[in-house]
């Protein structure tokens, strides 16, 4: 009889691997264990993609399998796959009994690990997907009454921990993919918490590290206190739900020294499908930031792109520095002419563009950014 106790721990241990696949082996190892086997084999089969994970049991002759005698597998090739029922089977049940006598994976592989034959189960979590788990057996053993109940149930949990475990890859797939893909519009991205965790970030947003904008204890931290405060109030305030999609959700960080300012621009994760982010208590208590600023952007910085929409040369330089926050003394200095021209041409700008006031260019340009 299988014991409660290392049941109980065996589910923690399955679950376990279901986010870090690597604790497979030794789930597998441990779930073959309470049935006398040799060792376990998973398999998560799609229309996309093929995984096996084989126990510590079985580790000397894992790679074989992986990289050769799984194609020789009768009970993983797909005409047996698509005809075994969902439940527990016995290999010698639902296999002729010549792929058995004759076969060569029979007689050539498993023969020489000591394994007479196998007892496993199926499921299909999707239309699209099957997953088979088989715990090889040595010659004459059988699992059966309890034991196979218990089998039966053990197995459901492997089934689950393998569905969350595909998922979770999946999602983190999508994730870098989308965070990176930011990157090609010159901009840094990062999820954060709601108390300023990252989560996940791309490429960019760790390049600005050092450079006015740290991480302490994975949280964004920038050097002037009341501009940490600025960014605290704004992740927080998204989370909450309290900002509406207005310029109120982008703000302006100034760093110490020299370094360009910096526009962030803060959106609160929702998701329809899933409950929640991991590293999050809800969906919304994910935020998503996009940061651009001098030192990420590429030279041209934009100005093509509001000549694009009615301004001149000169009109479109100076809104692409009002969109990276400068002032009007600051954007007189720059470019060598004097104050009251530069606020003269913010008023064409504005006439232009229909806008008021210069947090809406910095909002725009961060939204035109994704399109440099």
């Amino acid at each position: 009889m299988v014991d409660g106790e290392k049941i109980a721990l065996l589910i923690n241990d399955i679950y376990d691997a279901a986010t870090d696949e690597s604790l497979w082996p030794a789930a597998l190892h441990n779930f073959s264990r309470c049935f006398g086997g040799v060792g376990t084999v998973l398999h998560s089969l799609s229309s996309l993609q093929s995984l096996v994970y084989v126990s510590d049991d079985l580790s000397e002759p894992a790679e074989d399998y992986r990289s050769f005698w799984w194609q020789y597998d009768p009970l993983v090739r797909s005409p047996y796959v698509v005809n075994l029922k969902n439940g527990i089977f016995h290999d010698r049940d639902v296999l002729e009994e010549d792929v058995i006598s004759r076969g060569v994976y029979y007689n050539e592989f498993l023969a020489k690990q000591g394994i007479g034959g196998a007892i496993g189960i199926v499921s299909s979590p999707t239309e699209r997907s099957k997953i088979a788990i088989g715990v090889q057996l040595p010659p004459g053993a059988e699992v059966r009454g309890s034991e196979k109940r218990i089998f039966s149930q053990l197995s459901l949990h492997i089934t689950r921990a393998a569905s969350m475990g595909s998922l979770v890859s999946r999602l983190e797939a999508t994730q870098g993919a989308l965070l990176e893909g930011i990157g090609r519009f010159s901009c840094a991205a990062a999820v954060v918490r709601r108390d300023g965790f990252v989560i996940s970030a791309n490429a960019y947003l760790y390049a600005l590290l050092g450079n006015g904008v740290g991480l302490r204890q994975n949280r964004l931290h920038v050097d002037l206190h009341e501009q940490q405060r600025a960014l605290e109030r704004l992740i927080a305030s998204v989370a909450a739900g309290e900002v509406q999609p207005a310029a109120s959700d982008v703000i302006v960080l100034r760093r110490s020294g020299r370094h360009p300012t910096l526009v962030v621009r803060a959106m609160p994760l929702t998701g329809r499908h899933i409950d929640r982010i991991p590293g999050t208590e809800r969906a919304s208590d994910a935020v998503l930031l996009l940061i651009s600023g001098g030192d990420i952007a590429s030279a041209d910085n934009g100005d093509h792109v509001f000549r694009s929409m009615g301004l001149t040369r000169t009109q479109a330089r100076i809104a692409r520095m009002l969109g990276d926050a400068k002032a009007a003394t600051e954007i007189a200095t720059e470019l060598g002419v004097s104050v009251n021209t530069v606020r003269t041409t913010i008023k064409a700008i504005y006439l232009k563009l229909g806008v008021n006031r210069q947090a809406e260019i910095v909002r725009l340009l961060s939204s035109l950014r994704a399109f440099i």
